[in-house]
């Protein structure tokens, strides 16, 4: 069929309703594509607004919506952006039939609402003029629909469209609310942070970027409040975690950063010692590369969260097996140049007032040291780990000496700086825990160190 013999058909308005009935009955792609060229032909409101009636006329008229119709109706969204907001305005009653065709069996019919939904979604004049019930009424159907798909399609449609809803932060706090409080026979779905768990453990790379995006866009919102909501859930999904944040800190956002290292903590720290998260040196040394970017940040805030994960990264529990003492290193060697930096910044600095700042971020620094000293220390003395030690890039030798010289070079400068200038008992208590472990670890060089140690003591003496 020709666009101007089509364009004279709906002239006629008998001849234009048998024209717009071939979509609902015979899913012809050829028409849907005709109509959908006459609206461009003939850019006429009153002619969409026509076409939005018969759609709305045959649903009312007992007939569900089809796929074809809904499948149309999106194609004329993509068409006319600005249709989105006729619908959420003049023409509402027709959005409510396409958010009721969410409650049927068929996925492919959803699927198709989802899009339609989508593109509402992505009209900012529309959801201005979109009201607060049909706002709620869409989240419920949402994690209903969520918490019973079937299908892949489905659910990548149906988290499009809660990542644009995630835009607006009263809409986060809808669908991270409890809605079945007080309603009246609710639809049945589970909570938005088990959904994402779910999606983040399956094997399937799209459910796990699209569930990992979505709750970053949750977490941009009141990252303070909604964060918990994610820790409570026990999302142990790294992988894609892991691959989120590497994505966020090359970004400017450092809330979101600061959350998503805080949420990679918790979990490691939660972690059962008997389940390992990290069967294989790369997942681990995927963790590490985060880990690392993370430390170096500029953002002293981003930095001392890494560090944080750091130091239960190090746990000897999460090794992978054999252990990758290389990847032991790196977090070592930028968490001493952070400690070298910060302790020479501090030293230009004469503001009483950053003392405590100051030593805080060193107990943070020394935390971190001292799990990679007890670490090593562990595979030293534990068969099983000693066994499992990874020595093509590095010996346990040589990282033994590694962490003497880092001790050496940068902990006792930056130690000795801080609590000359603030007493910190916490501080030095851990740097002699990390001094105890340097004589385990590396015995044969504690003779020119010693030196060093006895004017450490007496210093130490002094000041306490």
């Amino acid at each position: 069929m020709r666009v101007d013999a089509a364009r004279e058909l709906l002239y006629c308005e008998e001849q234009r309703k048998t024209l717009f009935s071939a979509v609902d009955s015979s899913l012809l792609d050829q028409t849907v594509q005709v109509l959908l060229q006459v609206t461009l032909d003939v850019p006429n409101q009153a002619f969409l607004l026509f076409i939005l009636d018969q759609i709305h006329s045959r649903w009312t008229d007992g007939e569900k919506a089809s796929l074809s119709s809904l499948t149309f109706l999106g194609k004329l969204l993509d068409a006319h952006p600005a249709l989105s907001q006729t619908l959420t305005s003049s023409r509402l009653c027709v959005l409510e039939c396409v958010c009721s065709a969410l409650l049927v069996s068929d996925e492919d019919v959803k699927a198709a609402v989802c899009y339609v939904m989508f593109r509402i979604w992505s009209c900012a004049p529309a959801i201005q003029t979109l009201p607060d019930t049909l706002r709620q009424r869409m989240c419920v159907l949402l994690l209903h629909t969520l918490s019973h798909t079937h299908t892949t399609a489905l659910t990548v449609n149906c988290l499009g469209v809660v990542k644009q809803m995630c835009q607006y932060s009263d809409v986060v706090c809808v669908l991270m609310r409890d809605l079945k409080d007080g309603g009246e026979d609710p639809l049945p779905y589970q909570p938005l942070p088990l959904i994402l768990k779910k999606l983040l453990l399956s094997t399937q790379d799209s459910l796990q970027v699209v569930s990992v995006r979505c709750v970053c866009a949750v977490l941009i919102h009141a990252p303070l409040h909604f964060s918990s909501s994610f820790i409570q859930a026990d999302l142990p999904g790294v992988e894609p975690l892991v691959r989120s944040l590497k994505e966020t800190l090359g970004k400017s956002n450092t809330e979101v950063q600061i959350k998503g290292l805080e949420l990679l903590t918790a979990i490691l720290d939660r972690q059962p010692a008997a389940v390992r998260l990290f069967p294989t040196g790369s997942e681990f040394s995927a963790v590490c590369d985060v880990i690392v970017e993370g430390v170096a940040s500029s953002c002293l805030q981003v930095s001392m969260c890494a560090v944080r994960a750091a130091a239960v990264l190090l746990r000897p529990n999460h090794q992978s097996s054999p252990v990758q003492l290389a990847d032991v290193r790196r977090i070592v060697e930028v968490v001493m140049f952070k400690i070298t930096e910060h302790h020479h910044t501090r030293n230009r600095e004469s503001c009483s007032g950053s003392k405590s700042v100051t030593a805080g971020v060193l107990l943070q620094m020394l935390t971190c040291f001292d799990a990679a000293c007890r670490l090593v220390e562990a595979c030293v003395c534990d068969s099983t780990l000693k066994d499992g030690v990874c020595s093509v890039q590095e010996t346990l030798e040589s990282v033994c000496v590694f962490l003497l010289h880092c001790c050496d070079a940068a902990c006792i400068p930056a130690v000795t700086g801080v609590c000359e200038r603030v007493s910190s008992p916490q501080v030095l208590q851990l740097f002699l825990s990390v001094l105890s472990c340097q004589f385990s670890l590396c015995p044969d060089h504690m003779t020119s160190f010693s030196k060093k140690l006895v004017f450490m003591c007496d210093w130490c003496s002094l000041v306490t």
